[in-house]
């Protein structure tokens, strides 16, 4: 025996689900996802605030960054090797993988922001340059 929903008069699925429960369910889906993304973003832009508070704004340059965050890949991998097989680092896998999202999002904060200087090196244009020089062309 079949039921119909009275809301949207479609006939129930084996599981007792009508399309606008199907609808329900896959609107509380896209709430997970956006309560687990907030969550992770939150984590992260704490993570540069405590940075900023104890290191100020950096403005490094590629190199000097990219060994930053190697520094903190390696740690994310450690906790990640010690989390399958065993060690002290497991315990830190969510940390180090919120520390090394928030190095790289400093990277993204310095070419935003346009100071990074790199003696000896030819200054790549910033985005707010390339963006009046197309405005400028067109």
């Amino acid at each position: 025996m079949s039921y119909r929903c009275d809301s949207c008069n479609e006939k129930e699925d084996r599981n007792g689900m009508c399309k606008c429960d199907r609808d329900k369910e896959e609107d509380r889906g896209d709430e997970d996802r956006v309560a687990v993304h907030s969550k992770a973003l939150g984590s992260v832009l704490n993570e540069r605030v405590k940075q900023n508070e104890k290191w100020g704004e950096q403005n490094h340059d590629p190199f000097t960054y990219l060994v930053v965050l190697g520094e903190e890949y390696g740690e994310l991998c450690q906790a990640a090797l010690q989390t399958k097989y065993g060690g002290p680092a497991a315990a830190g896998l969510r940390e180090e993988a919120v520390q090394t999202a928030a190095v790289a999002l400093a990277i993204v904060e310095c070419i935003d922001r346009d100071k990074w200087h790199w003696p000896g090196h030819i200054q790549p244009q910033g985005d707010k340059e390339r963006i009046k020089q197309k405005e400028d062309e067109g």
